[in-house]
């Protein structure tokens, strides 16, 4: 089981930026942030299709929520999963 956590690239820009600005690691993590928008939304299209296309392996989880919320989220989509597959695999 593969969980995504789907966030718009914007978002989670702002976000990667703000957490190497605060903890002084610009110069090491800052590479991946460096690319443009246009390629984070191209990778995040990429996983969102390879998502719907192997949709019995991936559950997608809206990451613009607060850290509880998305643990909630996960929580019930993984027991979903598993009720699903043990009525369907018995």
């Amino acid at each position: 089981l593969t969980i995504l956590l789907d966030l718009d690239p914007e978002i989670g820009l702002k976000r990667a930026m703000t957490r190497n600005l605060q903890e002084n690691k610009m110069q090491e993590e800052g590479r991946f942030e460096a690319e443009s928008l246009e390629f984070h939304n191209r990778v995040r299209e990429g996983y969102l299709t390879w998502a719907a296309l192997n949709n019995d392996r991936f559950i997608v989880v809206n990451a613009d929520q607060t850290p509880d919320e998305i643990f909630e989220e996960i929580k019930e989509k993984v027991v979903e999963r598993i009720k699903g597959d043990f009525v369907t695999n018995g």
